[in-house]
């Protein structure tokens, strides 16, 4: 397969987008300014961006096994910034563990780089005061 290759993602029944073979799922997403996957730490290990593949091929790269276990594997779920596409993919978003629940409802992606700060990787969205 040709690393040009370029495949269609649908997340759920939201409208696809592309993502290049030699691209992860979540940066893929990122790029195209979509959010309907959450973004964690981007790196496989916080579980944020869980999903279950519902339909097409994946080359898998290393996760956090807390987040998704070999059985769990078994049952076509993965994390987003950890798969890349070898066909139209559609998924969807999977339950979470506790952890990685919590992450979801405070860790957004932030926007405007004037009003954010990285934090381990993350990038969290401060209210800067005027003045």
């Amino acid at each position: 397969m040709e690393s040009s290759a370029t495949f269609q993602i649908r997340v759920e029944d939201a409208s696809p987008f592309a993502c290049p073979a030699d691209s992860n799922v979540l940066f893929a997403l990122e790029r195209a300014g979509r959010k309907e996957i959450p973004i964690g730490c981007r790196r496989g290990g916080c579980g944020v961006c869980r999903v279950k593949i519902l339909n097409g091929e994946v080359v898998r790269a290393k996760m956090s096994r807390a987040k998704v276990s070999a059985a769990d594997e078994l049952e076509n779920y993965a994390l987003a910034c950890c798969i890349y596409p070898r066909s139209d993919l559609r998924v969807k978003l999977a339950p979470l563990g506790e952890n990685a629940q919590e992450i979801r409802r405070q860790e957004q992606p932030a926007r405007n780089c004037q009003n954010s700060e990285t934090c381990g990787g993350v990038q969290k969205k401060f209210a800067r005061s005027k003045g």
